[in-house]
């Protein structure tokens, strides 16, 4: 999944995913330092670590199981994903 940050400021961001009747194994950022993660119920929630700058973009990896390969919802920072 790549978050991007498209506005011309470092902003901080949450990702949340949810996969219903999964579990969440991990959660990690290519790259750069990490943020943390949480997951419940098939829930993946994952807060960056420092701000992602201004213009560029960032790959957050997870690993899920007992899930169907897309996810119900996806949303970062309260934004709907998109598959673009």
């Amino acid at each position: 999944m790549l978050i991007r940050n498209t506005s011309g400021r470092d902003l901080g961001w949450v990702a949340r995913v949810a996969y219903p009747g999964g579990r969440v194994v991990t959660a990690w950022l290519e790259g750069v330092p990490q943020g943390t993660f949480s997951g419940s119920g098939g829930t993946l929630t994952y807060r960056s670590g420092p701000d992602l700058a201004g213009g560029s973009s960032v790959a957050l990896r997870f690993h899920i199981e007992y899930a169907d390969s897309r996810p119900a919802s996806c949303a970062v920072s309260g934004s709907a994903c998109s598959d673009g």
